[in-house]
């Protein structure tokens, strides 16, 4: 089943990661598969039964500037997220999927209190 908007748009959607809650889910969002920026976004709904209505992109302590950002996993405690990077001030240049998969390294962020009111 199609989960439409907003979770779809007219950029590229990959890695959907759910959270055990049911009721948040973690992707990636790009404008197109060979962008520079690759961020991950959450969405989330008051219920499992609701259809997703809140998307927002998880910001700079998450996403960073002209890096691939890829593959959110949430913890079963919903406290870490891990997820996969290609940073430019760790590598260097800019980065884009037909360019630097070999340059992923893996990254932790706390979740501290998600905001769901966005």
């Amino acid at each position: 089943m199609n989960l439409g908007p907003p979770l779809n748009t007219a950029a590229f959607e990959a890695f959907p990661t759910p959270a055990p809650d049911g009721n948040t889910l973690y992707f990636n969002r790009s404008m197109t598969f060979d962008s520079q920026d690759s961020d991950i976004w959450m969405a989330t709904r008051a219920r499992p039964t609701e259809n997703w209505n809140r998307v927002r992109n998880l910001g700079a302590n998450v996403n960073a500037r002209d890096a691939m950002t890829l593959a959110p996993f949430i913890s079963a405690d919903q406290r870490s997220l891990y997820f996969m990077s290609a940073r430019p001030e760790r590598q260097g240049s800019v980065c884009a999927p037909a360019t630097c998969f070999d340059r992923l390294e893996l990254f932790v962020s706390t979740v501290v209190c998600p905001d769901r009111a966005q």
